[in-house]
């Protein structure tokens, strides 16, 4: 159980800051290590008997070690520790014993310097808020265990702690055997091995325990460039990890990696190539890459095994708090995103979620945070709603992993200052921040939240995506509806099921009832005015092909899989290009046929004309139709240019 180097557990003194506690660790080891000897056949011992109150109760481990290490503080001599272990196996003074305190070289309790240290959990008392918490029992942690650096409340939970690291660094997720315990013969590996340089030094790396497939290992400098430039990836970054190739590169748990399968992923896509490993070694992303390119699965699959390898460690449930937390900028994404999560953790023992999003009640999504679960979803307003007013509900001392999915869109929806709130009530975590576009804000936010990320990005920023025909159109506000209708009963052009982009919530319902009577097609309207249950509802109808058009404003536009959908109108042009670029992705999801956007514009959007006619000129005519000469004329425009002599 110990280790001949200052394992003894560290009490808080009363006015010391549970934030800024920090452990002392004195170095006893050459005066410890004649007695290894001695204490190991104790700790074996030890390790197969459950503490039980007894009237002649045998010293543990751990009180040697506590007896020793005052020595060695007060400069007692190797005489006088042999006196203290010739105790092991004798009587204690103190029948019953449940605290113990810590001796002077003397043999009594000094005043200023004796610790008493709780022996038995059910003799610690339960913790106030913000206090720290035990991570085994859920008491309050009244000291911290130096070999694992966890919060613990007694000796009791500090041996538990220990045998539960050392099992689950023994096992690595690339075993596939987290459900098995390490066989009492074997000699537990250190715990505080340097990781590769790939790798991040924190919990949730070294728990993971991520190493290179053999496969992909054996690549050749040459080889990794040569497939990354193959499958688009650009990589920035100190020491990133090699792309995989398979899923089974991951080295993941075996139920997990058949959960994953069971969700339709079978091969990776580009950006799930480089994320995914950047992720299980623990390192902080940035990532970018084409709506529907698979950046969810992407953050997910490394979420949910660090996860799974915390649930395992902390295998008594954990009430105060998740252990990761994705943030995202609209409810349906986040449901989407929690029902992914749900599927890669089926019969994963000990694994939960909660989804925390307005329009949902409130008290239903604090009672499951009050259970205990392993994986928050939340939208910025709604995580705000509960830490300021029910801070008991979230505990984030226990946080590990943060994404910021669609982080370009949280920016615009103006959620910089909720997001940069949340981030300060967090400790230091992995993170992951996600977009399909990389503005100025964003790389700006990047700077301040990740520390020495993996930069990842897949095509170029803010294309459209590769697999989506675009055809541009003029077309005067009048004049709209008229050609709508006239591509929708047309079937060389209709390709249902179709989204239709507008501007405005009272647009969409009108054009969906306007569709329906002059198309004599299935039609609803999508926007944010309806409630949370009609969303889910319209969501659940369009998936099962009950209507053939879903007339929406831009909450459609942002992550959600929308399956099937190969047609997209944008009605009203989008306000920005990056905005653009997410719309027409909902005809583009990765591994289906190519999609078709067709967009109306007119004077109107004249602000976006020269760089929207930048975009589309760069690309090959398999993916834009010739564009409108109005467009051409109006960028060609000698505004800017002097006069010829």
């Amino acid at each position: 159980m110990f280790k001949p180097r200052a394992l003894r557990i560290n009490p808080k003194t009363p006015n010391q800051n549970p934030a800024k506690r920090h452990k002392t660790i004195k170095d006893a080891a050459q005066i410890l290590e004649p007695l290894l000897s001695i204490i190991e056949p104790v700790q074996t011992t030890a390790a197969s008997v459950e503490p039980t109150p007894q009237t002649q109760s045998v010293p543990q481990p751990s009180e040697i070690m506590i007896d020793c290490i005052g020595i060695a503080e007060k400069g007692g001599g190797n005489d006088d520790i042999t006196d203290k272990t010739s105790n092991v196996g004798g009587e204690d003074n103190n029948d019953n014993a449940v605290k113990r305190p810590m001796k002077s070289d003397e043999g009594e309790a000094d005043a200023e310097d004796d610790v008493t240290v709780i022996e038995r959990r059910t003799d610690q008392r339960f913790p106030l808020p913000g206090e720290p918490v035990c991570v085994v029992c859920g008491r309050y942690g009244e000291y911290i265990c130096d070999e694992t650096e966890h919060d613990v409340c007694s000796l009791e939970c500090k041996k538990i702690d220990i045998d539960q690291t050392r099992r689950f660094f023994a096992h690595p997720i690339r075993t596939g055997s987290r459900l098995t315990s390490t066989p009492a013969t074997s000699a537990p590996p250190p715990l505080l091995t340097k990781p590769l340089a790939t790798v991040g030094d924190n919990l949730l790396a070294r728990l993971t325990s991520y190493v290179e497939h053999a496969d992909i290992a054996r690549l050749t400098a040459t080889q990794v460039d040569s497939i990354r430039a193959s499958h688009h990836i650009a990589v920035k970054g100190k020491n990133p990890p090699r792309p995989i190739l398979s899923f089974h590169h991951c080295g993941l748990d075996l139920k997990l990696a058949e959960n994953t399968l069971q969700a339709g992923y079978k091969n990776p896509t580009s950006i799930q190539m480089q994320v995914i490993p950047a992720g299980l070694a623990g390192r902080d992303v940035l990532a970018t890459a084409e709506t529907g390119s698979g950046k969810t699965a992407a953050f997910l699959i490394p979420i949910v095994a660090h996860v799974w390898s915390l649930s395992q460690m902390y295998q008594a449930p954990i009430h105060t708090g998740p252990t990761a937390l994705i943030l995202a900028p609209t409810r349906e994404l986040c449901m989407q995103t929690e029902q992914i999560a749900q599927s890669l953790m089926s019969h994963l023992p000990n694994m939960r979620t909660a989804l925390l999003v307005g329009g949902l009640p409130l008290p239903n999504q604090l009672h499951r945070l009050r259970q205990g679960v392993q994986l928050a979803i939340a939208t910025p307003g709604r995580l705000i709603d509960i830490l300021d007013h029910h801070p008991d509900a979230f505990d984030p001392s226990h946080l590990r992993a943060l994404v910021l999915d669609e982080a370009d869109a949280m920016l615009r929806f103006g959620f910089e200052g909720q997001v940069a709130r949340i981030v300060a009530a967090l400790p230091p975590c992995q993170t992951y921040l996600l977009s399909a576009t990389i503005p100025d804000p964003v790389n700006r936010l990047a700077r301040r939240l990740l520390n020495d990320p993996v930069s990842v990005q897949v095509g170029q920023p803010s294309a459209p995506a590769v697999s989506v025909k675009q055809t541009v159109m003029w077309v005067e506000n009048p004049s709209k509806k008229k050609q709508l209708f006239s591509l929708i009963n047309d079937p060389k052009y209709f390709r249902p099921p179709l989204v239709v982009f507008v501007e405005s919530k009272v647009g969409a319902e009108m054009l969906a009832r306007a569709i329906e009577k002059k198309c004599g097609v299935r039609a609803i309207a999508m926007h944010g005015d309806r409630t949370q249950e009609e969303r889910n509802v319209v969501m659940d109808e369009f998936r099962r092909d009950e209507h053939q058009v879903v007339v929406a404003t831009g909450v459609l536009a942002r992550g959600l899989d929308l399956t099937g959908v190969t047609m997209v109108i944008n009605f009203d042009m989008a306000g920005t290009l990056d905005e653009y670029v997410h719309q027409i992705g909902r005809a583009g999801r990765v591994g289906k046929k190519q999609g078709w956007a067709i967009t109306f514009i007119n004077d109107d959007h004249k602000h976006l004309f020269r760089d929207f006619t930048d975009i589309l000129k760069n690309l090959p005519a398999t993916q834009v139709t010739p564009l409108p000469h109005q467009l051409l004329r109006y960028n060609n425009a000698p505004s800017n240019k002097r006069k010829a002599s």
